[in-house]
Parts: structure tokens; C-alpha cells; sequence
């Protein structure tokens, strides 16, 4: 898939810009509702697993991107190609309903998801047939504008916060529970850029400062949505980050920028399926032998068939997203690195 390696720049670009779409979306409420006020807290103590699980991701990913390492363990590797290959369709499919949920909720702009969905898949299949070159360059382009608005947001939310609610921290157990949201989309993020070849193997540095980034990012939506709006309201508003905006302010002649926000929440919502779409194109190349690209347009029908099944209702939607997935990524994450690992073929290839 990678005729042409990233730069190691990019390859953390993308990253940076397709976790903000789960991150923006799941995050504020599950943490609020898992551990409170101290939320905040719990995404800080997240780096600890996330750095054990950094150092495993970082010795397997010197032997080569994680689609070739499959390869090399012949029919077993090949079946696992496969399952990765479907599993990146289905969680497509709920990434393209709960965004097109997210969207339709702030926007008022479509009367149901699909063509929302079919908008971004618009976007999306052309950049994976494109292939991940230019994928990757636009996101060093646009990360950097989505983290300036990101930032004003958080400082505009910054004088009207009440203090007092980040200073109610639950009991330990809570606190390690309220950490496994960002454990999992951290983890599931570097397993899914573990597939991308790069010019040189990424450095154990820079991703330890990535997910630091990542963490710090966390903990501050997670302070300001919990300071604002309260944890126990935030673990209970289905799209707490857009209430969160929706009653920030920056000065009497601007006083409502939601709109700018949501309409930036489209960016990762696309990195990251297109993303999907990159990674299935890849896994099904390894897995079947033949040319990738004639995967691309498929797998976004899956994705479009995977959102109508699992999105019927908000009640199926929501067990989907927020137990379902989460758990299956958990999975993948540590079962997939562990077994290249532990039964590494004599074969060794390039990064």
C-alpha cells in the first residue's frame, strides 16, 4: 500500500488528527459518568498503561508495519488479515453513525444520518484510493488549525469554570476505571498506525511525547466540561462537548462559535474513516492477493450497511459504541502485537 514511505511527521499528524474524532465524541461523558470529577485525573493516570503498551507496540513495530509482519506467518496470518479486514468495515460503520449522529444533533442541518454518512464517504474513498500520501500531508496542514480553535475553546471555558467541581475525586478504583477510555483510544490509534511503513522505524521518544499530547488534551476537555457544566450533567448529555461550546463566549460580538467547531469535528471524522478504509485496503490486499484498491469502494459499502444494522436504535448505537468497540479494540490491541511478537516468523521485514 505504501509505495511511498511517511515521514515520521506525518505519521503522527494523522494520528493526532483522527483521535480527535472518538476523543471529542466519547470521551467528556464516559469519563465524567466512569470517575466524576475526576476525570481530568483519570485521563493523566492513563499514560501509565498507555506507555507499558508503547513499549510493546514500539518493539514489534522495528520489525516491519504490522500488515507485512502478519503476512510473513503464512495461513494463520492470513486469517487475522482477514478478521482485521472486516472489523475495520464495522467499526467504520459505527464511527459513520455516532459522527453522523453527532452532526445531525448539532447542526439541525439533516433530518437522519445517511446523508451525512454518504458525505463523508464522498470525501473519504477518494483519499484511500489515493493511498496514504496525501492523506498524511493533509493532515500536517490541517491538525495545527484544529488545535488553535481546540485551544481558544478551552481558554474561553477557562473563566467560566467552577473550580470547585475538579477538586471532587472519587475513591482509587474509580479513578483507574475513569482511565480506561483514553487507554483504549490511545492504544487502538497507535495499533492502527502500526500498519503505515515510515522511511525509518518511529522513535520510543516521540511516541511517548504523542501520547503525552494525547493525555494532557484528554484531561483538559475533561476539566473543562466537567468545571462548566458539572460531571454528573456531563456524564449524562449525549454530545456534552458541543454544550460544552454551545455556552462559551468569547466577547459581546462573538459570542456563539459553535458552528466554527462543529464544522471542524468533519475533519477527523474523515481522517479516521478514511483512515479505515486505508487499513482494510491493506489487510485485504495481504490477506487475499489481490490489488488493494479494488477493496476501497466495498469496504465503504459495508461501512454504510454496518451503520444502518447497528444504528437502528440509540439504545443499539450506544452499546456499540461505548462497550462493544471499546473492548474489541482492547482486544485487538494487545492480542495482535503479543502474537507478532511471541511467534515472530525467522523472516524479518524492513519498516
Amino acid at each position: 500500500m505504501n509505495e511511498h514511505p511517511l515521514t515520521e511527521k506525518q505519521f503522527w499528524a494523522l494520528g493526532g488528527l483522527a483521535v480527535l474524532s472518538p476523543l471529542l465524541r466519547l470521551l467528556p461523558g464516559r469519563a465524567c459518568a466512569l470517575s466524576g470529577g475526576g476525570a481530568w485525573l483519570s485521563c493523566l493516570m492513563a499514560l501509565a498503561p498507555l506507555g507499558g503498551f508503547a513499549v510493546l507496540w514500539y518493539f514489534v513495530r522495528q520489525k516491519g508495519p504490522l500488515g507485512q509482519q502478519l503476512t510473513e506467518q503464512g495461513t494463520v496470518g492470513r486469517i487475522l488479515l482477514a478478521l482485521l479486514t472486516l472489523w475495520f468495515w464495522l467499526y467504520g460503520g459505527v464511527l459513520l453513525r455516532s459522527g453522523a449522529a453527532r452532526f445531525v444533533t448539532a447542526m439541525n442541518v439533516f433530518r437522519g444520518w445517511l446523508p451525512y454518512g454518504v458525505l463523508l464517504l464522498l470525501m473519504a474513498v477518494p483519499a484511500a484510493l489515493k493511498g496514504p500520501k496525501p492523506l498524511f500531508r493533509a493532515a500536517e496542514i490541517f491538525l495545527p488549525v484544529l488545535t488553535a480553535v481546540l485551544c481558544v475553546s478551552l481558554l474561553a471555558a477557562n473563566g467560566q469554570m467552577d473550580w470547585r467541581e475538579l477538586t471532587r475525586i472519587p475513591k482509587s478504583g474509580k479513578l483507574l476505571h475513569g482511565a480506561v477510555p483514553l487507554w483504549n483510544l490511545g492504544s487502538g490509534m497507535l495499533f492502527y498506525s502500526g500498519f503505515f511503513r515510515t522511511g525509518d522505524p518511529p522513535k520510543l521518544r516521540k511516541l511517548l511525547k504523542w501520547l503525552l499530547r494525547l493525555c494532557l488534551t484528554a484531561a483538559a476537555i475533561c476539566a473543562a466540561a466537567a468545571g462548566m457544566l458539572g460531571a454528573e450533567v456531563t456524564a449524562k448529555l449525549s454530545q456534552p462537548f458541543f454544550v460544552l461550546l454551545r455556552n462559551l463566549s468569547l466577547s459581546d460580538a462573538f459570542e456563539r462559535f459553535e458552528a466554527l467547531i462543529v464544522g471542524m469535528w468533519v475533519l477527523p471524522d474523515f481522517a479516521m474513516l478514511a483512515m479505515l478504509l486505508l487499513l482494510s485496503r491493506e489487510t485485504a490486499e495481504s490477506a487475499v492477493k489481490k490489488p488493494g484498491r479494488m477493496f476501497v469502494l466495498p469496504g465503504a459499502m459495508m461501512m454504510l450497511l454496518f451503520a444502518a444494522i447497528l444504528g437502528k436504535n440509540a439504545f443499539r448505537l450506544t452499546l456499540w459504541s461505548e462497550q462493544i468497540v471499546p473492548v474489541a479494540t482492547l482486544i485487538l490491541t494487545i492480542s495482535v502485537p503479543l502474537f507478532l511478537l511471541l511467534f515472530k516468523n525467522s523472516k524479518s521485514g524492513s519498516a
